[in-house]
């Protein structure tokens, strides 16, 4: 009766060790890979910028000077009107490149020009994220058509910050007085934009998406 067992127990051993070598085989193919995609990437020349969509802050469309005694919203405006200010200087310019690799953008653009794709990602990343406190601290101040314009321009840019979506979503549904009907199709029509993403933040947004588009109870 002991033989069965014992049989069982080397065939799931043998078994372990196949899928761990395999795995282990995995690994290291993914390993080199992408090593050999690095040093191709190391050694891309430099190439024109240009077809970058270098994004322009409407300045003229968005709500500044609504509420100028409160500290929070005033530094959020700082920091966007300074974004603008630079935003055709060659090292200030803004670029959304959420969700491409350093290496891919070597590969494309050329080894040379990472440092600057960096820093037009970091500008990104500053416009949207004191776009989405700016929003907040309107809508908590009761200015919800103008917490709304902030949101909306966030996300026609790209933003993957899911509290942007989720705070406009909340307007649709509970602040601006909108029909149902038209509250879900507004929240249905952010989908291609969250489908657009390259983020991890994406299907949570989907879902948000999807849940609220169904109902606005």
């Amino acid at each position: 009766m002991k033989f069965p067992v014992f049989t069982s127990f080397i065939l799931f051993v043998l078994f372990t060790q196949f899928i761990l070598r395999r795995s282990n085989r995995r690994e290291q193919e993914a390993d080199a890979t992408f090593w050999d995609r690095e040093r191709e990437a190391n050694a891309a020349r430099k190439k024109p910028l240009d077809d970058l969509p270098f994004l322009h802050i409407p300045l003229e469309e968005l709500p500044f000077g609504v509420l100028p005694e409160d500290p929070d919203i005033m530094t959020q405006e700082k920091t966007i009107r300074s974004l603008a200010a630079t935003e055709d200087e060659e090292w200030s310019r803004i670029v959304n490149l959420t969700g491409i690799s350093n290496t891919e953008l070597k590969l494309r653009y050329g080894a040379a020009n990472l440092e600057r794709l960096i820093y037009y990602d970091q500008n990104y990343t500053s416009l949207v994220t004191a776009l989405q406190a700016w929003g907040a601290a309107l809508s908590e101040h009761g200015l919800y058509h103008e917490a709304e314009t902030v949101w909306s321009y966030a996300i026609s840019i790209g933003t993957d910050i899911s509290g942007t979506y989720a705070g406009l979503i909340q307007l649709w549904r509970d602040h601006l007085f909108l029909p149902e009907e038209t509250a879900r199709e507004r929240i249905a029509a952010l989908r291609p934009t969250a489908e657009s993403l390259q983020s991890l933040s994406r299907e949570r947004i989907l879902q948000l998406i999807d849940t609220s588009s169904t109902t606005t109870e």
